[in-house]
This record gives C-alpha cells, sequence and structure tokens, in this order.
C-alpha cells in the first residue's frame, strides 16, 4: 500500500500527538506481568489501520528523528520484542512521536547491556488457552504478553498450566509461527481453529514441586517485566565488576564452580568479560536460581553493594 493517508483517522482511541498522522491504541496490561509486547501492539495497530506489520514498520521508521534513517529490507522482518536494529528505530520513532509512554518497556531493549539477544525468543508461539478465554469472555482484546515469546518460560504463572505451542485441531496440530501477521494469536494460522478452551483441547497442569525451576522463570520473568520502567540496569562499564563481585560473594572466587553453575565455560567467561558478549538469559536464571534471590536482586546487589 503506498499511501499513508488511510492513518489520517478523525477519532482518536487513545491519547495521541498531533505530531502523529495515525491514532494509537492503548496497550494491554502496563505495570503488570502480562505488559503487552510491543510487536503484539504493532499488529493490533497495523490491524486497526488496515495496512500490513511491515507496513507500518517502514512508515514508523521514515518518522525516525534521525533524517538519514530510512528503512531498507534489512530491518525486518520484526518479529519479536528483542534487542535488534529494527526496534531499536521503531522505539526511538515512537518516543519522538509521544504515541505510547515508554515503548521500550514494552520490549527487552531495556536489558541489550546485559542479556545475549542469542535464543531469547522463541520462533513459535506460545499462549495459555485459558488467559485467551478469559479475556474473550470478559469482552478484551487478546493479545501477545511479552514474556510469552521469551524462550525459557514454559508456564503461565497465573492458571499454573503448560503454555500450548501448536492447534489442539487434531487434523492440524499445526505450530504457530511468530513471523505470521495475517492471523490474530486466538486462532489458528492454518485451520482458523480457536486456540482457547475448545471441545479438543487438554490442558496440562504443573505440579509446583516437581516443576521448581520452571515456577522459579515463570515467577522471575514476571517480577522483571512489571519493574522494568523503574529498574536500574547496569551500564556496559558496570557489567564486568558485577560478574566478578558475584564470583567473589557467591563462589568465593571460584571461577570454574561459577561457570559449572550458570552452564558456561571460562573461555566465554572471558569473552563476557572483555565486552564481547552477554550473559544469557539462561544462565542468569540459573545464577538467580542457585544463590535463591531474585533476577532483580542479582543486578542491584551488583550495582548497590
Amino acid at each position: 500500500m503506498n499511501s499513508i493517508k488511510i492513518f489520517e483517522e478523525k477519532q482518536a482511541a487513545y491519547s495521541f500527538s498531533k505530531r502523529s498522522e495515525f491514532y494509537a491504541l492503548e496497550p494491554i496490561g502496563i505495570g503488570t506481568d502480562r505488559v503487552e509486547g510491543l510487536v503484539s501492539y504493532l499488529r493490533r495497530l497495523a490491524n486497526a489501520h488496515n495496512v500490513t506489520l511491515h507496513a507500518l514498520v517502514s512508515y514508523i521508521i521514515k518518522l525516525h528523528p534521525n533524517q538519514s534513517v530510512y528503512p531498507t529490507y534489512m530491518y525486518y522482518p520484526i518479529l519479536r520484542n528483542g534487542m535488534s536494529k529494527t526496534m531499536g528505530l521503531v522505539v526511538e520513532s515512537l518516543e519522538e512521536l509521544r504515541l505510547i509512554p515508554d515503548p521500550k518497556n514494552m520490549t527487552m531493549l531495556p536489558w541489550k547491556n546485559v542479556i545475549s539477544y542469542s535464543k531469547l525468543f522463541t520462533k513459535e508461539k506460545k499462549w495459555c488457552p485459558i488467559c485467551l478465554d478469559e479475556w474473550k469472555n470478559n469482552g478484551m482484546k487478546c493479545y501477545e504478553p511479552l514474556v510469552w515469546g521469551i524462550d525459557l518460560l514454559n508456564i503461565c504463572s497465573r492458571h499454573n498450566v503448560k503454555l500450548h505451542q501448536f492447534c489442539s485441531n487434531v487434523e492440524c496440530r499445526a505450530f504457530q509461527w511468530s513471523g505470521y501477521e495475517n492471523l490474530p494469536i486466538e486462532h489458528c494460522q492454518i485451520c482458523n481453529q480457536w486456540l482457547g478452551i475448545n471441545e479438543n483441547l487438554e490442558l496440562e497442569f504443573v505440579n509446583k514441586d516437581l516443576e521448581e525451576w520452571n515456577v522459579w522463570v515463570a515467577d522471575n520473568l514476571g517480577e522483571m517485566v512489571i519493574k522494568i520502567s523503574n529498574q536500574k540496569i547496569p551500564k556496559n562499564n558496570q557489567v564486568c565488576g558485577i560478574i566478578d563481585k558475584w564470583i567473589q560473594d557467591f563462589f568465593q572466587g571460584d571461577r570454574r564452580r561459577f561457570c559449572y553453575e550458570i552452564n558456561i565455560d571460562n573461555n566465554w567467561l572471558q569473552q563476557i568479560e572483555r565486552g564481547k558478549y552477554r550473559l544469557s538469559l539462561n544462565s542468569l536464571l540459573l545464577l538467580s536460581y542457585r544463590t535463591k534471590l531474585k533476577l532483580n536482586d542479582l543486578f542491584y546487589y551488583g550495582i548497590e553493594s
């Protein structure tokens, strides 16, 4: 679609800036562990204006305050709420437009100095059927919370069930690809089956005694996205000192044991200390789990103590 005039709506559904040529929607779940991921928000916004996600992202990037920035094929696709160059440009443009408050907090961008982007997000969608049903029954829009896209998350802590990754239709059973933008999350991309509670669905409830690690992950990720707006996240030049403090205080200076407990080798640790790589979210959560300190407390511990 060549024209942008479709964005020029007269009635705003949410507060908006006159500097933008389209109206905003209200982000869902702000300040909760179910804060909407920015990609989910952009999909809803594109659907509201009857354009593709690709077209919307291209338009937003064109509005970037740095006029030398221009969208190219290298910026696509925008599939995950991560730390990519595309996501950074979109967030910077949205901040300039003042379309929604703090769009970066609907992504993992605030953690880019600390957490590795590698394997952070899953390629397939995950969802809680009970959440979808509750939203539908309460007249709410179905959406994708930021945490649902994180690869390590396997359970819904609100309903104590395993997240689903494939259609429950016995004749379909298709995985749902995160890059497919034509259908909303609540319907199968292949057969259009409702992905909430239905007659073919088998819910797998979580035994918290047997799933201690997965429960720990879910609780920590939920707390992380709740506090992302006021968390004191380390800067690049602080990370090395924080890691050293963890090694000294939790492992009595034993680097090998530290590496063993968080599942990395010493060579990789050296590269991280030199600033060439970042710790994975899995390693950080393992450290949190071994020390019994919440993930947020680990970073405060490293900075403030």
